[in-house]
């Protein structure tokens, strides 16, 4: 895996930028470092300016797991499209059957129910989260987070209509059926905007999605957090920065490298 800071990410990222790429980024450990309390968590702020600046020079965008408004709250950026839900809920115009929302939102309502008392008996240390096309079950906080996460998984397993299952780090998924992921959402972006590439960071289990299935033009960039360490082996992408600082070095780089 080539760091992109390095003399030999230096020639893949200065082709990219010649084909008009896309700039897609993930939030969480991406542009905001991670926090115990998904609620605390806050964009670097040098984070805001360089993507206002470099909007006005390809299309860019947050692909987050969080839901849209929740995504809007922390990182709403003129000229920065913002897709949350893990590549479900757009602030863009976008078609999409309205049968097939009402099915999910009935979905999510009934897990909603089925899941209040099983969760309610884990005790403290879980956050529950629901969005209008999913669900997200935080057990950071847990203190045997190990064990958390295979209790959630049985409890995942018992719901109706069966939901698709999204691990991150500390958090499971429960997408509605029909959903997509960030992979797609990624890719409508670059057909929607004519791009040549794109450029996605991201440093999260659901991030790989992207990384596994992009093809071989764009450049997917895993974005390492130093406290876990890093493993060439665990992911598919083919570059890599350390932490959200190696994230706003490569934007700064970005910027000076499209600024001419």
């Amino acid at each position: 895996m080539i760091n992109m800071l390095t003399p030999s990410g230096a020639g893949p990222l200065a082709s990219a930028l010649q084909r008009r790429p896309l700039l897609a980024l993930d939030f969480d450990g991406t542009v905001s470092p991670l926090v115990p309390d998904p609620d605390a968590a806050r964009i670097a702020p040098e984070v805001p300016p360089l993507l206002e600046n470099l909007a006005r020079r390809m299309p860019v965008a947050l692909v987050s797991g969080r839901g849209l408004a929740d995504l809007r709250k922390r990182a709403s950026v003129p000229g920065v499209t913002l897709i949350g839900n893990h590549g479900n809920e757009w602030d863009e115009p976008r078609p999409q059957a309205a049968s097939a929302q009402q099915a999910r939102a009935r979905a999510i309502a009934d897990w909603t129910q089925q899941l209040a008392a099983p969760l309610a008996a884990l005790g403290q240390g879980i956050a529950f989260e629901v969005k209008t096309q999913s669900l997200s079950v935080h057990y950071r906080l847990m203190p045997d987070p190990a064990a958390a996460r295979q209790r959630l998984l049985d409890i995942a397993a018992t719901l109706r209509p069966v939901p698709t299952l999204l691990e991150g780090k500390s958090v499971l998924n429960l997408l509605a059926p029909g959903l997509v992921t960030k992979y797609e959402a990624v890719a409508e972006l670059v057909e929607r905007h004519h791009c040549g590439t794109a450029i996605f960071l991201g440093d999260d289990i659901t991030d790989e999605h992207v990384f596994e299935k992009a093809p071989p033009h764009w450049i997917g960039v895993r974005v390492w957090d130093l406290e876990v360490g890093r493993d060439a082996g665990s992911s598919h992408a083919r570059y890599a920065v350390d932490g959200v600082d190696g994230v706003i070095a490569l934007l700064r780089r970005i910027d000076s490298l499209t600024n001419l």
